[in-house]
């Protein structure tokens, strides 16, 4: 198998996958309606793109593809390894319009990739006239008898690597007996690659021209050896925290109901009243009570579910009964307590909807009347439900109450990270105190004895299936004694009863994975709060406690192809060194070579792609594209759709 690529800058997939075809055997198609033409047909366009006026032709984009497009290997099809190549998962589906749709999108993404290093060529090369370079005859010689042919790798690289670096594809130009450069062969691979040997010659030409602007961007840069240590130290060094992170969702599950002085003091600012009636008219079209809608809210529980997970869903389903049996607006009580993926909009869904959902809840929502709810909750296979039914009537009403519900869960939201990052304090204060991590955890929320008792909702259970009967065959443990309870029945009691001190996510002290100065201490963590503690690391002491709480912002969610992946919430974290290994110039001594070698590649790529990207900025003008020759076709517009499993 021959590599592509020598360039260090492209996405590793890349390396591994995009491999050399057979440039004879190919049946290439482009544009729209692309694959199920002939790509003598479809080269009706004078350009792929314009740079500065000049015209980037579309028989070097397919000479370039031809020789480039991933081919079958390790029985994978070649469109298997290209739709992984270009970054869209596999074609692990069923679905032949799927499949077509994936394959689509991974071809317009391969094109793009081939046209952008086109451009980006071009801009080199032009940028390379204007200081008077140039590539003379023995120079294009020596590279056409070498037998391989350069083009340049794109700095906006569709796979998000860096890009701005060249490839490299060996063509041969080989005789098939003494294996030395063979002037027909050279005419023949160079006319089915773009028409002629002057064609292919004038490419190669820009090539080498835009390489030597590359060379020209890049020599200059130098890395010191004191440069050198110092990356070298920080990349070797290794550091491993403690932390201890006291969350917001923990702290509102046990902090008692927010008081009657407490909101009226709250409700007193006149930016918190702002920021209420703000709020009010943006959810007013999911809150206001509308004619054909039902709402739900959901408590998750598992058929499987232990009696310890069966008390907590029930306790937070009796938390929300209870709001909604204090006039609550339904939506506001969805919002707080639902785990159902709509509880954002107020829960709601249409009649409509309801053909779709399990009978349980299908039934019992059409039973309900306007302004009806279910008295108690209903059991499904996924949980409890407290349905109700909208009844635009009382509209004004409900309005009027669902805004003091946004009130008073702003309040109640200040009020939890107020006490998050007291009890974070605590905990600190605590260990610096010399107490163990245990018991400074448990002093600090000791006053977190819960929002008090609240009455059970009524649950109308699911029908289950008859259970068995043993077969009176079938062996029995009866004649095995049973083992005597040694725990006395008030602590039974007391174990049953849950607390913020036995809760699972109780906060707990936890060690970081080894992380150098460069690298990431927490998953998850905001850049700045991340940049903070590994700081602390590399300058304390172990055992040292950072001076002050750190407020654990979590870096936004990122969207992925089908998918979006959750951050994790806010909180506090009292951080602790726990042990750290610092590199030492002995150590670089013995690496100096390779790694000077590597940091001069590094920077090298980096003044590269600098000056690439001010190129692009300042020339952007200048660049034309002809979509077709990137364009999949109106399927492509589509989103990537989930694995079908």
């Amino acid at each position: 198998m021959l590599e592509i690529f020598r360039s260090k800058n492209l996405t590793s997939i890349v390396y591994g996958t995009l491999t050399v075809a057979l440039v004879g055997g190919l049946v290439l198609t482009w544009g729209p309606g692309a694959r199920t033409g002939s790509i003598s047909g479809a080269f009706t366009e004078d350009c792929v793109a314009k740079v500065g006026g000049r015209c980037v032709s579309p028989r070097q984009l397919k000479a370039i593809y031809s020789i480039t497009k991933p081919q079958d290997r390790g029985g994978e099809s070649s469109e298997e390894v290209l739709v992984r190549a270009m970054g869209l998962g596999s074609l692990q589906t069923t679905d032949a319009k799927k499949k077509e749709e994936i394959v689509q999108r991974a071809e317009a993404r391969f094109k793009k990739f081939l046209v952008e290093g086109l451009v980006d060529r071009e801009l080199f090369a032009n940028e390379a006239e204007k200081l008077g370079l140039a590539v003379s005859e023995d120079e294009l010689l020596e590279a056409v008898m070498g037998g391989v042919a350069t083009f340049t790798v794109p700095l906006n690289d569709p796979l998000g690597g860096r890009g701005g670096g060249e490839g490299h594809i060996p063509l041969g130009f080989q005789s098939g007996k003494t294996k030395a450069f063979d002037k027909k062969a050279y005419e023949t691979m160079a006319k089915r690659l773009l028409g002629s040997t002057e064609a292919y010659e004038e490419w190669q030409r820009r090539e080498l021209l835009a390489s030597k602007m590359r060379e020209l961007i890049q020599a200059p840069v130098r890395v010191s050896e004191a440069e050198g240590l110092e990356a070298y130290l920080g990349e070797k060094s290794h550091a491993t925290v403690e932390t201890v992170n006291v969350k917001e969702s923990f702290v509102a599950k046990w902090l008692p109901e927010l008081t009657a002085t407490e909101f009226e003091a709250w409700s007193k600012d006149d930016a918190h009243k702002k920021e209420v009636d703000a709020k009010a008219e943006e959810q007013k079209k999911d809150d206001a009570p509308t004619a054909g809608r039902v709402r739900h809210i959901l408590v998750k529980v598992s058929p499987n579910a232990s009696p310890k997970e069966r008390a907590a869903a029930q306790q937070k389903l009796a938390r929300a009964w209870a709001r909604l049996q204090a006039g609550d607006a339904f939506a506001s009580v969805a919002r707080a307590f639902s785990e159902d993926g709509n509880a954002s909009k107020g829960g709601w869904y249409t009649e409509q909807d309801l053909d779709g959902f399990v009978p349980e809840f299908r039934d019992a929502a059409k039973a309900l009347k306007p302004g009806q709810t279910t008295e108690g909750a209903v059991e499904t296979q996924f949980g409890w439900h407290i349905i109700g039914k909208d009844d635009p009537a009382k509209a004004d009403a409900v309005l009027a109450q669902a805004k003091k519900d946004i009130a008073r869960a702003a309040a109640s939201k200040a009020r939890v990270e107020a006490k998050t990052k007291e009890i974070a304090q605590k905990i600190l204060d605590g260990l610096k105190g010399g107490k163990k991590p245990e018991e400074a955890i448990d002093a600090a929320i000791a006053d977190l004895t819960g929002p008090g008792k609240f009455a059970l909702a009524k649950v109308k259970e699911r029908a289950k299936p008859e259970e068995k009967k043993t077969d009176a065959g079938a062996p029995s443990d009866a004649g095995i004694p049973a083992k005597k309870d040694e725990k006395k029945p008030e602590d039974a009691k007391k174990e049953e009863e849950p607390s913020a001190k036995t809760d699972p996510e109780k906060p707990a002290l936890l060690a970081s994975g080894s992380f150098n100065k460069g690298g990431d201490p927490i998953p998850n963590l905001d850049a700045a709060v991340e940049r903070v503690i590994a700081t602390f690391a590399f300058e304390g002491k172990e055992g040292d406690l950072y001076k002050e709480v750190v407020r654990g912002h979590s870096r936004p969610a990122m969207s992925f192809p089908g998918k979006t992946a959750e951050a994790d919430e806010d909180g506090f974290l009292v951080v602790r060194l726990k042990e750290r290994k610092l590199a030492t110039k002995e150590e670089f001594d013995k690496e100096r070579d390779t790694y000077m070698e590597s940091q001069v590649a590094s920077k090298r790529s980096e003044a590269l792609n600098t000056y690439m990207k001010d190129l692009r900025e300042k020339t952007k003008e200048d660049v034309k594209y002809v979509a077709k020759y990137t364009a999949a076709g109106p399927a492509a517009s589509a989103e990537p759709q989930e694995k079908e499993e």
